[in-house]
C-alpha cells in the first residue's frame, strides 16, 4: 500500500502542482512536493485523527497555511 501511495502522491502533485500528503490511520505514508524528512513517518495528532473520524476536509491555500494542519 505504501508503494502505491507514493506513486499516487507523485502523480497528484505533478497534475495539480500542490503539495500532497497521504496518511494511514496512524502516520504519514507518502509526501510529494514538500520535504519528505519533514513529514514522513510522523505520527498524526489527535486533532487530525478527529478530522479523519468526522470525514472533514481541510483545504490549504498556500504553503504558509500548512500550520493550520495539526501535526503536519
Amino acid at each position: 500500500m505504501v508503494a502505491f501511495a507514493k506513486e499516487y502522491a507523485e502523480t497528484l502533485h505533478q497534475v495539480s502542482g500542490h503539495i500532497i500528503i497521504i496518511t494511514d490511520r496512524d502516520r504519514v505514508i507518502a509526501v510529494a512536493g514538500a520535504s519528505k524528512k519533514d513529514y514522513m513517518d510522523k505520527p498524526l495528532s489527535q486533532e487530525l485523527e478527529r478530522v479523519m473520524e468526522e470525514n472533514s476536509i481541510i483545504v490549504v491555500k498556500s504553503e504558509n497555511d500548512m500550520s493550520s494542519i495539526p501535526n503536519c
